[in-house]
Parts: structure tokens; C-alpha cells; sequence
């Protein structure tokens, strides 16, 4: 191929320059020509099919004329004295645009754009997308050089008085940056960065994502070096005497936190972590996630380790003088809580814990959902224990100087209630209570499953079918402790619909012929209508709320048929739980039949 003229290198890029120039001379002069004008018309006619419109336009006292799409505009635009030529889309527009007092001509997407912009007295050329843009900016008295995309910038930024580079993307930046007195250079992406920040008089580098950096941070005598994502980072934080490191996601971190004298070691997600926390005089080890954590926490001079998730933790917590040691979700928890002076141990869903709780001189011992606690409860010198859910619970109750065995749900429960010297044994929901109650000296037995007549017989609900009128109910008040005068009498208590269930020793108990409700503990003052009602609003009897000279045959039919039911409700759910209590042991058998067909 045959190498055509071809200007010489160094002169290409004036020849280029000198070009451009002509051409937009050429434009600007064929613009600027007097749009009424028969020369005009002609040029418009050359390069255009459509009309001129001639109107005024975005402002309110320069006549303008609008060519769209296609045709010269001439308009006063974007400020209020000076005229000046718009074009849209493939010409040249000459503006005074963002000041007041220099001409300036824009070229948008194609040509070079000399415009006076955010500033006063300084000329700049902005050049958009291509060309070099010369500009003062940001500043108002130092000349710069801003390149966008893919030219070198000059620019003076963040401050006032100092020179300074930026480049992006691909260049190198120089710049004074978040100081006054310092050179720094800053190199975003690819490059290393020199700044001074976040102090005023040490000197610093920063690198991000790849590069090191060393930099002053957080404090305002020591120097301290950053390294982010990869590197190693040594920085003075949170504090204002003490070196310390900082290692994120990847590295160790040894920094000073949370306090003023000690130093620590901190690392994050996978690094072990030394550090001061919570405290001001103890050193401590927080590792997270993986790893161990020696840590002071909630108290000031104790030693403890924090282990989560997968560790052992040693903490003291919740005191003040006590080592304790927190394992939580698969290790042992020891730990001193709610009180001042006793060791415990918790342990949380799985171990068991030992615990002083509720008190302040015994020891105790809390498994919660599988395992036996033994706990000091409810009282002050009594040892007991507690078993939820699923064991046996010995605990002394409701008084100081008995021992007694409560068990909830599924087991026999022995307690002395309600008085001071009587041993007795409660069960309920499913077996017999024997308890001594409101009183001070005499055993008791009782059975929710039987009545106990005047007669001393014990006979079933259902076989006392006279209790349906007044004059029988009242004839079981024999041993009632309460006379006429009072508010509990017999005649008023058979009236309400009772009948006395108790023993001789223990005769003020009383239940309603009708719904079963057995009530005890009665008080001269109680009226038997009001407790009824109080104890049990859905019983019939109550609902009706009449004397038995006021109930109508059919309401005495329906009160029968009620008892009847209630009645066989209530064999009906003894045996359920006799069945229930049998259960075990008939599975120990079946268990024990199919051990021995095996061998």
C-alpha cells in the first residue's frame, strides 16, 4: 500500500487543533449571522427542510428564535443580560452559562467547550467525554487541569494551599487531602496512596484494597498503620496512648479498646483476639466464632474466658468476687449468679447447672428440661431440689422448718402447707393428696376422687342421688365447725347446693351436688352463693341461681341429669389416670417379654 502524506509527529496534534478551531469558527460565524437575513435563509435552506420558528423562549425579555431538531437556535438563556446562540444536538451553541461576566462557548457531546464555571474571575476550557478540560475548581485562586475517563487531571482540592494531581481510575493522584499543611499522595484502586488523615501532623499512607497503608487514625500522637482486606494493620484506636494492630478478616489485630491503659490483641472471624473490654484494669483474650475468648466482663477485678457457640467460657458475671465459668448451647456453664458469695455452675439445655439462686447461704444445683436441680427455694435454711418436666422435686415450701417433696404433673408430691408442725403429702392431678392444712396439730387425708360422709362411709358421687334436694345436703352437715349465726351456715350452705365431704377431724370441706366443685378452708364471714359463684360460674346450679322451692320440675330434671354427667366425667378421667400410672410399668413388662423372645 502506498503511504499517503503523512504530517509529521510532533506537528499532527497542532494541525488537529488548528482544524477543530477553523471548523468551529466556520460554525459560530454561520450561526451568528442575522437569522432574518435572505443569506441566512439560504444557508438554512442548504442544510435544513424545515421552518424557522421565531418566539421567546425561557425567559421574559429577549426575543429568541427556536430551531428544533434541526435548525439554529438564538436564545437568551440561563442568565438575564447577554445574548447567546443554543444548539441542540449536532451544532454549535455559544453561552454565558453559570456566571454573569465572560463570554463562554459550549460544545456538548462533540466539540470543546471554553466556559468560565464555578468560579469568578479565572478562565477554564471544560472538555466532556474526549478532549482536555481545563478548569478551576473547587478552589479560588490556584489554576487546574481536570481529565475525565482517561486523561490526567491537575486539580486543587480539599484545601487551599497546596498543589495537587488527581487521577482516577488509571492515573497517579497527588493531593492535599483532609489537612492543611502536608503533602500526601493518594492512589485509588491500583496505586499506592500517600495522605495525611483524621490528624493534623503526622504523615501517613494509605493503600486500599491491595496496598499497604500507613496512617494516623482515631487519635492524635502516635502513628499507626491501616491495612485493609489483605494486609496488616497497625493503628492507635479508641484510645490515646497505646500502639496498637489492627487485622481484619484475615489477619491478627492487636489494638487497644474500650479502655485507656491496657493493651490488647483483637482478631475477627478466624484470628485470636486479646483485648481489654468492659473494664480498665484486667487484660483479657475475646476470640469470636472459632476460637477462644479470655475476656473481663461485667465486673472490674476478675480474670474470666468467654467461649460462644463452640468453646468453654470463664467469665465472671453477674457479681463481684466470684470466678465463674459460662458454657453455652453444647459446654458446661460455671458462673456465679444472683448472689454475692457462692460458686455455681449453669448449664444450658443439655448439662447440668449448678446454682445458687434465690438465696444467699446454700448451695444448690438447677437442670432444666432433662437433668435433676437441686435448689434452695422459697426459703432460707432448708436444702431441697427441683426437678422440672420430667423428675421428682424435693423443696421445702411455704414454710421454714419441714422438709417436703413436690412433684409436679406425674409424681406424688409430699408437703408441709399452710401450717408449721404437720407433715403432709399433696398429689395432684393424678393421685391422692394427703395434707394437714389450716391447722396446726392434726394429720388429714384426702382424696379428690371421694366424698366423706357424716356417716364416715366412703361412697362415690354418683350413688347419692337424694343430694339433688336441700333437706339431704343439709343432713351431711353433722360436723359443720360453723353455727346458724354466721354467713357459712348449714342451712345456707345447702341452700348454695353443698354437702359436707370432710372428716371429723377436718370437717369444714363442702362440694356442690351438681358440678363436683369441692371447696375447703371456709370462714365464718364467706357467703356460700358469692364462693360458689366465684369458684365455679359455668355450674348449673349457679347459672339457675334459685332456691330449691323455686326451681321448676323441669329445672330439677335438668340439675339431675347434670349430676349424673359430672359423675361420669369424673370416673371417667380417675380412670384415665389410673391407666396413665400403669402405663410405665406395662411397658417395662412388654420391654422385658421381647428381651427374653430375643434371647
Amino acid at each position: 500500500m502506498v503511504q499517503l502524506c503523512r504530517p509529521h509527529d510532533t506537528l499532527y496534534p497542532q494541525m488537529l487543533e488548528l482544524s477543530l478551531l477553523v471548523v468551529a469558527a466556520t460554525r459560530i460565524y454561520i450561526l451568528t449571522m442575522d437569522a432574518n437575513s435572505d443569506s441566512h435563509q439560504h444557508v438554512l435552506g442548504t442544510f435544513h427542510n424545515f421552518p424557522i420558528d421565531t418566539q421567546k423562549c425561557d425567559c421574559g425579555s429577549v426575543a429568541a428564535t427556536r430551531s428544533y431538531y434541526k435548525a439554529v437556535q438564538t436564545c437568551k438563556c440561563d442568565c438575564g443580560s447577554i445574548d447567546a446562540t443554543r444548539s441542540y444536538y449536532k451544532a454549535v451553541q455559544t453561552c454565558k452559562c453559570d456566571c454573569g461576566s465572560v463570554d463562554a462557548t459550549r460544545s456538548y457531546y462533540k466539540a470543546v467547550q471554553t466556559c468560565k464555571c464555578d468560579c469568578g474571575s479565572v478562565d477554564a476550557t471544560r472538555s466532556y467525554y474526549k478532549a482536555v478540560q481545563t478548569c478551576k475548581c473547587d478552589c479560588g485562586s490556584v489554576d487546574a487541569t481536570r481529565s475525565y475517563y482517561k486523561a490526567v487531571q491537575t486539580c486543587k482540592c480539599d484545601c487551599g494551599s497546596v498543589d495537587a494531581t488527581r487521577s482516577y481510575y488509571k492515573a497517579v493522584q497527588t493531593c492535599k487531602c483532609d489537612c492543611g499543611s502536608v503533602d500526601a499522595t493518594r492512589s485509588y484502586y491500583k496505586a499506592v496512596q500517600t495522605c495525611k488523615c483524621d490528624c493534623g501532623s503526622v504523615d501517613a499512607t494509605r493503600s486500599y484494597y491491595k496496598a499497604v497503608q500507613t496512617c494516623k487514625c482515631d487519635c492524635g500522637s502516635v502513628d499507626a498503620t491501616r491495612s485493609y482486606y489483605k494486609a496488616v494493620q497497625t493503628c492507635k484506636c479508641d484510645c490515646g496512648s497505646v500502639d496498637a494492630t489492627r487485622s481484619y478478616y484475615k489477619a491478627v489485630q492487636t489494638c487497644k479498646c474500650d479502655c485507656g491503659s491496657v493493651d490488647a490483641t483483637r482478631s475477627y472471624y478466624k484470628a485470636v483476639q486479646t483485648c481489654k473490654c468492659d473494664c480498665g484494669s484486667v487484660d483479657a483474650t475475646r476470640s469470636y466464632y472459632k476460637a477462644v475468648q479470655t475476656c473481663k466482663c461485667d465486673c472490674g477485678s476478675v480474670d474470666a474466658t468467654r467461649s460462644y457457640y463452640k468453646a468453654v467460657q470463664t467469665c465472671k458475671c453477674d457479681c463481684g468476687s466470684v470466678d465463674a465459668t459460662r458454657s453455652y448451647y453444647k459446654a458446661v456453664q460455671t458462673c456465679k449468679c444472683d448472689c454475692g458469695s457462692v460458686d455455681a455452675t449453669r448449664s444450658y439445655y443439655k448439662a447440668v447447672q449448678t446454682c445458687k439462686c434465690d438465696c444467699g447461704s446454700v448451695d444448690a444445683t438447677r437442670s432444666y428440661y432433662k437433668a435433676v436441680q437441686t435448689c434452695k427455694c422459697d426459703c432460707g435454711s432448708v436444702d431441697a431440689t427441683r426437678s422440672y418436666y420430667k423428675a421428682v422435686q424435693t423443696c421445702k415450701c411455704d414454710c421454714g422448718s419441714v422438709d417436703a417433696t413436690r412433684s409436679y404433673y406425674k409424681a406424688v408430691q409430699t408437703c408441709k402447707c399452710d401450717c408449721g408442725s404437720v407433715a403432709a403429702t399433696r398429689s395432684y392431678y393424678k393421685a391422692v393428696q394427703t395434707c394437714k392444712c389450716d391447722c396446726g396439730s392434726v394429720a388429714a387425708t384426702r382424696s379428690f376422687s371421694s366424698i366423706q360422709m357424716a356417716s364416715g362411709r366412703d361412697e362415690r358421687r354418683m350413688d347419692h342421688p337424694e343430694l339433688l334436694f336441700e333437706e339431704a345436703r343439709l343432713k351431711t352437715f353433722g360436723n359443720w365447725p360453723y353455727s346458724n349465726d354466721t354467713a357459712c351456715s348449714p342451712e345456707k350452705m345447702a341452700e348454695a347446693g353443698f354437702y359436707a365431704c370432710g372428716s371429723t377431724e377436718d370437717p369444714d370441706e363442702a362440694r356442690c351436688f351438681v358440678c363436683m366443685k369441692q371447696l375447703d378452708g371456709w370462714e365464718e364471714t364467706d357467703d356460700p352463693w358469692e364462693e360458689h359463684k366465684s369458684h365455679a360460674p359455668k355450674c348449673m346450679f349457679v347459672k339457675f341461681g334459685k332456691k330449691e322451692s323455686e326451681l321448676t320440675v323441669y329445672q330439677i330434671y335438668d340439675l339431675d341429669l347434670e349430676r349424673q354427667i359430672n359423675g361420669l366425667k369424673a370416673q371417667y378421667n380417675e380412670r384415665k389416670k389410673e391407666i396413665i400410672l400403669k402405663v410405665p410399668s406395662i411397658k417395662k413388662k412388654i420391654a422385658a417379654m421381647r428381651r427374653k423372645q430375643k434371647n
